[in-house]
């Protein structure tokens, strides 16, 4: 016998997809987009967020989700497991069934709340050009241990995921599916410091770990060698910043080579400076969860600043207080993740 999922027609829900702080900077959360072609997702189980699902738009095709184990109930508004005039979506669903299937009537949003062991899980529907034909939600196998909570993933893991990253181009060819599990972001973001620059090429975040690894070129502008925290990166969205929890950096950005003329004198520019070809050098770090021990749940495609510590010639970490920053005057001035520093300046999109 199939389950009846009764409409509710008078039961308003607000939801948002992202949240505004202390600066208006919108921090994305909750569920990643879809990427590319990647139309099967993979969410870890969060009663305290909002998972918005894209179903296909009428005669489209059809959206199925599944859970761990069989659900206890289901309470939607608008929903139907028969056709109804005031119906946004068509629900197949059986009575101890594990997953059930939505079909969008193309008449707008609604929610869906799935009771399952016990807690509510809301479901945002939508109806989507670029949908997602499958959606799996899993335990979290990371942050829980014979159901007690683990605040740290081991280092192990850490690192399993940085070379996941780093191979995704190949993994994805062999492994298509893989692309269910991650998601990706190309933000090609620049910020400017004192004498060199920080771009960032790539962000994968993780969804089942919460952790989301960042892949950086560091650009040296100067003729001298610029030394940095290898160790100590972190980012800032919106009025938040988060740690690094892993990275692979050599501290280095080597100076850049003098630019000389064929009979090798060196070049200048207008002001009677030498010019001086940039080089680079790659780096990559990892942020896990929040500074206490929750998930962030943050997306790839957030507007990040990248924070570097700099060490100067005598070997110290060089900060310099917003107070005194005078950041429009020129290149941004150095960030550290103590915030005692602006923010570097970016590059306008």
């Amino acid at each position: 016998m199939k389950a009846l999922v009764l409409i509710l027609l008078c039961v308003p829900v607000s939801i948002s997809a992202a949240q505004p702080l202390g600066d208006n900077t919108p921090v994305s959360i909750s569920t990643p987009p879809s990427i590319g072609q990647n139309t099967i997702k993979t969410y870890v189980l969060d009663d305290e967020n909002v998972f918005v699902i894209r179903v296909p738009q009428p005669n489209k095709g059809v959206t199925t989700i599944s859970f761990p184990a069989a659900l206890t109930a289901l309470q939607g508004s608008n929903v139907s497991a028969v056709p109804h005039p005031e119906a946004r979506f068509l629900i197949d669903y059986s009575a101890g069934s594990n997953f059930f299937s939505l079909i969008s009537t193309g008449k707008g949003e609604t929610n869906l709340n799935v009771i399952y062991k016990g807690k509510t899980y809301v479901l945002d529907l939508v109806p989507a050009d670029k949908p997602d034909y499958a959606v799996n939600f899993v335990h979290d196998t990371v942050h829980s241990v014979n159901g007690h909570s683990q605040t740290t993933i081991p280092t192990s893991v850490l690192i399993g995921l940085l070379d996941k990253a780093k191979a995704l181009p190949l993994l994805a060819q062999n492994e298509p599916d893989i692309m269910s599990q991650i998601e990706v972001a190309t933000p090609l973001r620049v910020m400017y410091y004192k004498g060199f620059r920080v771009q960032i090429n790539k962000v994968y975040r993780f969804e089942s770990e919460d952790t989301l690894v960042f892949s950086l070129t560091l650009i040296n502008d100067t003729g001298d060698d610029i030394y940095y925290l290898s160790n100590n990166f972190a980012v800032r969205v919106g009025d938040r910043v988060f740690t690094q929890s892993l990275s692979e950096a050599s501290g280095l950005i080597p100076a850049g080579r003098i630019v000389r003329d064929p009979n090798g004198k060196p070049q200048v520019d207008f002001s009677g400076n030498p010019i001086i070809q940039p080089t680079s050098t790659n780096a990559y770090f990892e942020i896990t969860g929040d500074d206490k021990g929750n998930r962030n749940n943050l997306r790839a495609d957030n507007p990040w600043n990248v924070l570097v510590s700099r060490i100067n010639k005598n070997n110290e970490v060089q900060l310099r207080p917003a107070s005194t920053s005078l950041l429009d005057d020129g290149p941004g001035s150095l960030a550290a993740p103590s915030g005692m520093a602006n923010d570097p300046k970016n590059l306008p999109q």
